[in-house]
Order: structure tokens, then sequence, then C-alpha cells
């Protein structure tokens, strides 16, 4: 019998579940410091992940979690990136 195969799996900053690493939508600061926001987590860099969904996306920016993607990145998020992460959310 081979070895199973291990999925990668991260936290989503907006409802703490642990999830397969292709469920969820990253957030990525390069190490140029700009940030970027991808599909399937294949660029390399510091990452924020937050589930494909409206309600995750709130508790982000609204709550207890208020700015988890910045804290996680370790940088401010613009209100650009805000309106990209929000229009691909709602775009699925």
């Amino acid at each position: 019998m081979g070895k199973k195969a291990s999925i990668p799996e991260r936290t989503c900053c907006g409802c703490r579940k642990v999830k397969a690493k292709s469920d969820l939508l990253a957030i990525t600061r390069l190490k140029d410091g700009s940030i970027i926001v991808q599909y399937d987590g294949k660029i390399a860099g510091r990452s924020a992940h937050l589930c494909r969904s409206k309600i995750c996306l709130e508790k982000v920016y609204k709550g207890k979690r208020t700015d988890a993607l910045s804290i996680s990145l370790k940088r401010k998020i613009s209100p650009d990136i805000r309106e990209k992460i929000e229009e691909l959310i709602t775009k699925r």
C-alpha cells in the first residue's frame, strides 16, 4: 500500500475554520511589498486566507476580527485590494 497524499490546509481569517488550501482565497504579500489576490495560492509570499463567502468577508471587516488580514500580512490592506477581494467573492 502506498502513502496517502496529504492535502494542504489553511485557516480562514474570518471564521477561523481549517479548510483545504484550494477552497480558500489567498491574499498574498510579495517580497516587494505589493499585495495580490489569488485563487490557487501558487505564488510564494506571506499569505492570509479567506473563505469564498460573504459571511467570512464581513467577519474580517467587522467585529472581533477587524483588520485580521492586515495583521496576518503585517501590512495595511488598501481600499482597492478590499474592493478586489469583494469582487472576486461575489463573482464566484
